[in-house]
Order: structure tokens, then sequence, then C-alpha cells
């Protein structure tokens, strides 16, 4: 039998749910979620809370709790990252870094145990079971890397080529970072931060979590445990 598929337009992307076993409710309750994280996280809306604490309408101590949480988050990230991850880049408020990965995190929880599912939001999968997930080349959109297979884990790829330039900060010669995970939220905010930042040496704080990087020329690098074939590394100093 041939997975069941829905396809939601939700944060600025095509969030696609794959699942062996289709439970109608559950994907309902996931859809809601995304876009309620889509109205109050969303830098591009001025009534979101995310704006609204941006403009100073809001305080963090009054904004609503998952609000908190997620900054609370992204400080801890930023702080473990040495900067590298920064969700107030230029003092400007915008953890959307951390934030789609977050909720996409959030959805699979939601759809619980619907069987062996998926959830792709425009690169960045969230797997139940197990899933072969391709990484595109960035130098050759119609051309995917090995795949790389996810069993109960997370993949979120940062780059330009998904929907322009859309993280702060340069790429330093990074055409796209892919980063494996148990968890789609730090994973997200790991790869916006290895593609943002040429400073490496804090991803050995991250154990569990693994990355692919893809240069302009083309090269891939890999850290250690990721297994695909090649013997280029992601230097760790």
């Amino acid at each position: 039998m041939r997975p069941a598929v829905h396809v939601e337009r939700v944060m600025g992307t095509a969030v696609r749910v794959v699942a062996d076993d289709f439970c109608d409710e559950r994907i309902a309750a996931a859809v809601e979620w995304l876009h309620w994280v889509d109205n109050t996280f969303s830098v591009h809306r001025d009534d979101s809370e995310i704006m609204r604490l941006r403009r100073g309408e809001l305080s963090e101590e009054d904004a609503h709790p998952e609000v908190q949480a997620v900054l609370k988050r992204c400080m801890a990230l930023r702080i473990v990252s040495d900067g590298a991850f920064d969700h107030r880049p230029d003092d400007a408020l915008d953890p959307s870094g951390y934030v789609k990965g977050w909720a996409i995190e959030r959805a699979a929880t939601l759809l619980g145990d619907c069987g062996r599912f998926h959830i792709d939001a425009g690169g960045d999968v969230v797997a139940r079971g197990r899933w072969s997930v391709g990484i595109r080349d960035p130098q050759n959109l119609a051309r995917s890397l090995p795949a790389v297979d996810l069993v109960d884990r997370a993949i979120a790829t940062s780059g330009s080529y998904e929907r322009g330039e859309h993280i702060w900060g340069p790429g330093n010669g990074v055409a796209s970072v892919s980063v494996i995970g148990p968890d789609l939220g730090t994973a997200d905010a790991i790869s916006t931060a290895l593609y943002s930042s040429p400073d490496h040496g804090w991803l050995e704080r991250f154990p569990g979590y693994e990355a692919i990087l893809i240069t302009d020329d083309g090269e891939i690098r890999t850290s250690a445990g990721v297994g695909l074939g090649t013997d280029l590394v992601l230097r760790v100093a």
C-alpha cells in the first residue's frame, strides 16, 4: 500500500505529511498547531507576538508561554554555540532559525502513534520509523546527494536555494548545511549557525548531532558519524 500524503502551505513553505496509516484527526490537530505557530511567531505579520515583542508593545513576561519557552531555548542555543546561533541579529528579535524545526517536531508528537510517517517542511524532515531522505545538491537542484537513512531522527538543511537568502549572515563559502539529530528544532538551529558562521568548534557540545556541509565549490564535508561514503570530515577544532 502506498503511503498517504497531506500537503499544507504554512510557515512560508509546503509541509508534507507522508504516513502509512493516515490519521485524519491527528493530522488536523498537527496542521492547526502549525498555523498557530505561523501566526504567533511570524516576522512577516505585524500582529504576531514576535513582532509585538520586537516593537516593545509586548513584554516577554506577558507573552504566550510557548513564546517564552522558545526564547529561553534560543538563548541557551546562543550561549552553547558561542553566539553562532543568534535569535537577535542586529538587535532584531527573530527566532525563525529554531522555530520551524521546533514546530515540526511538535507536530510529529501530535501525530503520535500514526504508524510510520515523516513530515517534510522545505527540506527539514522529522521521521518516525525508517525513511530514506535525499539532500538536494545546491549546484544542481534536480540531483540529490547519496540518501541518508533516518530512523526516528530528524534532518534540517540551511542554505539559500530553498527560499532564497533567508539566513542572517554570510554563507562563508558554504552552499548548504544539513544537520542530523534526535530533535529537529535543535538540528535547525545548528544548521542555521553552521551556515552563517565559519567557527565550528562548538559543534562538539551537541552530542548526537552530525553535519553535512556542501561548499560553493561542490565539496562535501561531513562530521564523523554521517557515513555517506566520503572521507571528508568537518573539522571540529
